[in-house]
């Protein structure tokens, strides 16, 4: 069956023959691995039902996951100078023995102690992106890079469907099942990155390391610099992700506080609908970005993600918070892949790609620490919908910066290159 499945995916005899091999062994092991990345929204809700935890200790998981991404820069030269097939067998590794430890808190429910144990799993994932994203560039080639992530990322998001159907309704009937699931999968995603060591990719290292005497500022500074398209463009990335992150953990807390959702419900809204349109839109909207450029689409579905939290702002019953995170789920499906494959785009054949990667995950990381903590201080002081509200003036300023940096360094570029050829 799987290999009817992944001769469908890799049938295009258009697309290159290295890069049609290299999703074929990609997608197989990223079938486990997606389980294992989308037991990370299980853990967010049973967190918050099953501990019981406060907004701050909502908030707290999402500071630190995300925050963790400031690990990167430190992690550049030595993911930049190996093997990344290497790379991401040891994060994988690490948040296995991450889910398995969470099996302690069967006996010992404290959030604090889940949430500790849970952050193996967090700080080393910035790691694991950082290596996988570079593996994509080469792997794949750059006029088929967005269509072949994009393929993977849909399979990832239909694993997350069946996760969000299947494990929310295990858990309305046994709450403390977690501490069994959870194990299992990081069993299975270590299988599965083990099986992707396989994979007969030389290109698998660098072509231009990241040199061991440059130092971690210089690598940070030099390509987000004041000359530099890439500059603005993380500025504007900033500003989304303040809206994004704000929203999150105010989220969760309305799910439970303000609506009294059951865990299928949660499972439902927080996993199951965003994904269903992420594995429906995200095919095409891979397919656009190889014709097109991250600036238009991350201003385009920046400002469907402000729709969204406008949404949610007014919605009052269960339908109107399904509606909200089925637009949700579009406005994701074209950041998810600016967000992945935008560092690509700025990074010149003979630079090395870490360093675009690297700065876009610290930019993120530094946004983790503020975002999270100042939304749940908005819904304590205002309430909970004014953070909705408050999230979207962040994405719609987000989404008209990036409009107007595809004018400056895209169309202008492009009418100019068309007028002196014209001469």
């Amino acid at each position: 069956m799987k290999d009817i499945l992944f001769s469908i995916f890799s049938y295009d005899t258009r697309i290159p023959i290295k890069s049609r091999y290299a999703f074929k062994f990609y997608s197989r092991a990223f079938l486990l691995i997606a389980i294992f990345h989308a037991f990370s929204s299980i853990f967010e809700i049973v967190l918050t039902k099953s501990f019981k935890a406060t907004s701050h200790q909502i908030s707290l998981i999402f500071t630190i996951s995300t925050a963790a991404n400031l690990i990167s820069i430190f992690a550049l030269r030595r993911v930049s100078a190996n093997s990344k097939l290497r790379t991401m067998f040891y994060t994988i590794s690490l948040g296995t023995l991450s889910f398995i430890l969470l099996s302690i808190t069967y006996f010992y429910k404290e959030p604090y102690l889940a949430i500790g144990l849970m952050s193996i799993y967090y700080l080393v994932h910035p790691i694991f992106v950082l290596g996988n994203n570079s593996l994509l560039r080469s792997i794949y080639d750059a006029k088929n890079r967005g269509k072949l992530f994009s393929l993977t990322q849909s399979i990832g998001f239909v694993i997350s469907i069946l996760v969000g159907l299947s494990v929310p309704l295990l858990l309305d009937f046994y709450p403390n099942s977690y501490a069994v699931t959870f194990p299992i999968v990081g069993v299975l995603a270590f299988l599965g990155i083990y099986s992707l060591q396989k994979i007969k990719m030389p290109q698998a290292h660098s072509r231009n390391p990241v040199k061991e005497s440059e130092s971690i500022l210089k690598s940070f500074f030099s390509v987000l610099n004041f000359r530099s398209p890439f500059l603005y463009f993380e500025i504007f990335f900033f500003t989304y992700g303040m809206g994004f992150l704000m929203s999150l953990p105010v989220q969760l807390t309305f799910f439970e506080n303000d609506l009294k959702l059951n865990y299928t419900d949660f499972g439902i809204a927080w996993i199951m609908i965003p994904n269903i349109l992420l594995a429906i839109t995200t095919i095409g909207v891979g397919r656009l970005f190889d014709k097109t450029d991250p600036f238009r689409i991350a201003s385009i579905f920046f400002l469907i993600l402000a729709i969204f939290n406008f949404y949610l702002y007014q919605s009052q019953t269960l339908t109107e918070v399904f509606i909200a995170k089925a637009i949700y789920g579009i406005g994701m499906s074209g950041i998810n892949i600016a967000w992945s494959l935008g560092p690509l785009y700025f990074t010149k054949e003979h630079e090395s790609p870490e360093k675009y990667i690297s700065a876009h995950i610290v930019m993120t990381g530094i946004r983790g620490l503020i975002a999270p903590q100042l939304g749940v201080w908005i819904a304590e002081t205002y309430g909970t919908r004014q953070t909705f509200l408050t999230c979207s003036f962040f994405l719609v300023t987000a989404s008209f910066g990036m409009a107007f940096l595809y004018w400056k360094f895209v169309k202008k570029q492009r009418n100019s290159s068309l007028h002196t050829l014209a001469k």
